[in-house]
């Protein structure tokens, strides 16, 4: 290739080199809230109990007759457990399930939780900007002491908007396995600790 081409190809690169990688996100940083979505989810409140409520209604159904509801779908593994609620039997506003995530994302520190990382990371598709926020954490271990007590796992909690429509929303608790660590406290019980009521 001639210098004039390679000057041409680098100015007008092609088709090819233009495209995006959907798997990256174009845009990535820690999920930051602000007071003022601070403050309306102490607004929400009664919002959010509410949606804990039927959550919890379903997930003890589902316990009893094995039977999952339309709208969410159960997830066990060897190392993992969790619940997805997906679309488009998700259901309303956007925020509320934002609010929801911080909601949880609380009460799960409130089992001897810290927060190990967070992210908001916007992706493209094919049927629009997906955003992705993300709550990530372990058991707060002040001292080492084997086995280690790992509670529940570690914690996700993630809530998937695709033009601002609700995609998806998950809990997932992942635990280690060996001598090196405790068994995990049941995910059941995870489930009724921070689906119960708050008040």
């Amino acid at each position: 290739m001639g210098s004039i081409d390679k000057l041409l190809s680098a100015i007008f690169p092609s088709k090819k080199e233009e495209t995006i990688d959907n798997n990256k996100p174009y845009l990535q940083e820690s999920l930051v809230r602000s007071e003022e979505f601070k403050t309306a989810i102490q607004q929400e409140s009664e919002t959010l109990e509410n949606i804990k409520d039927i959550l919890l209604r379903d997930f003890n159904y589902f316990l009893l007759m094995g039977t999952e509801p339309q709208y969410f779908q159960t997830f066990q593994a060897a190392g993992a457990n969790g619940i997805l609620i997906v679309a488009p039997n998700i259901s309303g506003v956007v925020k509320h399930w934002s609010y929801l995530l911080d909601h949880l994302a609380e009460g799960v520190k409130r089992l001897d939780y810290r927060i190990q990382n967070t992210a908001l990371q916007y992706f493209n598709t094919e049927t629009g900007v997906k955003r992705i926020e993300r709550y990530y954490l372990k058991p707060a271990i002040s001292a080492v002491e084997l086995p280690v007590k790992q509670l529940y796992g570690n914690i996700t909690l993630e809530f998937v908007v695709i033009d601002e429509k609700p995609k998806y929303f998950k809990l997932l608790a992942s635990h280690y396995s060996g001598r090196n660590y405790s068994p995990p406290l049941a995910f059941e019980e995870l489930v009724a600790e921070l689906f119960k009521a708050s008040y």
